[in-house]
């Protein structure tokens, strides 16, 4: 049951779509299949040619040759007592008695009739203690009967065999004390080193193991793992988070990943933009048009003129936004309000007013972003000068915001355990400062299961372990039995 339900499992676990792990779990399945088979066929056809070769008295290494009695296979069966001294040759019992007058006996053969009558132990007692002293003068091989000499000289020249080394030869060596010691050392010497080989052992698989070989995907991320060893990921803003309170966060946040090595960065050593870069620096290049403009008189407090910028219209009509609901414009702040302070901020109360100006007016840098926003903003579009609408949708506050980053240098897995490890503990740092974030991207959703692998590894044996021995203590009302079955696996 044990070897079919072992099979079934690993047919069940072959429909995982990872080609590595579902060839695995075929040939575990086809092997241990194989092996319930020859447990159920071959192995009681070996037991029954054993059988046969031991009533054949031959040895179990060379069956060319026979074996002793000692390995014969004796049939029981009714007998009378005379059968069975004429079949195995047994002695008839043997009786001591004293020489009258003097300090020596002899042995005689007991008569047939008087076998049964030979019950009384204390007067063989007696009969022993007066014949102490001729029997010590018999060594310990000549006190031994003839059939039993005789066995062990036949047993010696031509039975040699398994079961003869291992209760001659083998197990006397193992009861030995410094091979006692010896094995114990060495089981605790393979313990060691096996606890230390575990800790050499690289973590995770290659990409390339996830896709079927000799495929066009295959040769793409070979390809791509010898030569481009690139890799994008994106840093996450989301929850309820007050964008334009707390840009300066935003900022420092991003800047955070200049520590990580391996972020392709740009010849200053800085990080490329993000979406609320690009944002500020739309916004700072319609303020410095419209500057221009004002300085030259081509806008007024309350119009423009027809040698107005149309970049200046369209900061004009930024301007006048107050982010007000109930009243959306206001002509008085156009020379009192920044669309982007002195500090390098976006105006707060028309943030998302502006939002929508920069989605619909410059895409180029909205695409190239991929700040994937969400809520995405409002379309709004600018007609140049003969459009006097002043009032701009208000998008959405955002929910969820992306900053890319590229990786590079990422050969093996532990570089991009390195990277995620890193990538982990900015996140943590800003979620403590209110920033709820995340970081996301093929490194991320593919090796980062690596990271607690060992640990979750050794709490899942512990607690099996812990279980199974309980279990079969349980059961078994034997601890100790538990015990070595629990250390057996």
């Amino acid at each position: 049951m044990a070897s079919l339900s072992n099979t079934l499992a690993f047919f069940v676990a072959a429909v995982i779509p990872i080609p590595a792990l579902r060839a695995f779990c075929l040939q575990a399945a086809v092997l241990t299949l194989f092996n319930m088979a020859a447990m159920l066929f071959l192995f009681p056809a070996v037991v029954s040619i054993d059988m046969r070769r031991r009533s054949a008295r031959r040895l179990d290494v060379f069956c060319c040759f026979s074996a002793s009695a000692s390995d014969a296979v004796l049939e029981l069966k009714k007998g009378t007592l005379d059968d069975c001294r004429k079949q195995y040759d047994l002695p008839k019992k043997i009786l001591a008695r004293a020489l009258p007058g003097t300090q020596q006996c002899e042995t005689i053969l007991a008569p047939m009739d008087l076998e049964a009558q030979l019950q009384d132990f204390e007067v063989m007692s007696a009969v022993q203690e007066t014949c102490s002293s001729s029997m010590q003068q018999l060594t310990d091989d000549e006190r031994r009967p003839l059939r039993d000499r005789c066995a062990e000289t036949q047993r010696e020249c031509c039975s040699f065999s398994i079961t003869w080394f291992a209760c001659e030869v083998y197990g006397p060596f193992l009861e030995k004390t410094w091979v006692k010691l010896t094995i114990v050392l060495m089981f605790l010497m393979l313990i060691a080193g096996a606890t230390w080989g575990i800790t050499q052992v690289d973590d995770g698989l290659e990409v390339t193991d996830l896709v079927p070989r000799h495929t066009t995907e295959y040769e793409f991320l070979a390809a791509r793992s010898e030569y481009f060893d690139f890799y994008y990921m994106f840093a996450v803003t989301q929850g309820n988070y007050d964008y334009p309170k707390h840009q300066q966060l935003l900022y420092s946040y991003q800047d955070a990943f200049t520590r990580i090595g391996s972020i392709i960065k740009n010849d200053d050593g800085g990080l490329p933009d993000f979406w609320l870069g690009m944002f500020r620096d739309w916004l700072i290049k319609l303020q410095q048009a419209f500057d221009r403009d004002w300085r030259d008189g081509c806008i007024v407090q309350q119009k423009w003129y027809a040698n107005a910028s149309n970049d200046a219209i369209l900061a004009y009509k930024l301007l006048v936004q107050t982010g007000d609901v109930d009243n959306p414009v206001s002509k008085v702040q156009v020379n009192t309000v920044r669309l982007v302070d002195g500090h390098g901020f976006i105006y707060q109360k028309a943030f998302y007013n502006y939002l929508t100006a920069w989605a619909s007016h410059d895409v180029l840098a909205y695409a190239t972003s991929m700040a994937s926003l969400v809520p995405a903003p409002r379309i709004w579009h600018h007609e140049g000068h003969t459009d006097y609408e002043l009032r701009i949708p208000k998008s959405s506050a955002l929910t969820y915001t992306q900053l890319p980053f590229y990786l590079h240098n990422m050969a093996d897995t532990k570089d991009i355990m390195s990277v995620i490890e890193e990538a982990r503990a900015i996140c943590d740092k800003y979620e403590e400062k209110g920033l709820p974030n995340f970081v996301t991207g093929v490194p991320f959703t593919f090796w980062e299961q690596y990271m607690h692998l060992r640990y979750y590894m050794m709490v899942a044996l512990a607690v099996t372990t812990i279980i199974t021995f309980l279990v079969i203590a349980v059961i078994l009302m034997n601890p100790w039995l538990a015990a070595i079955v629990v250390s057996k696996h």
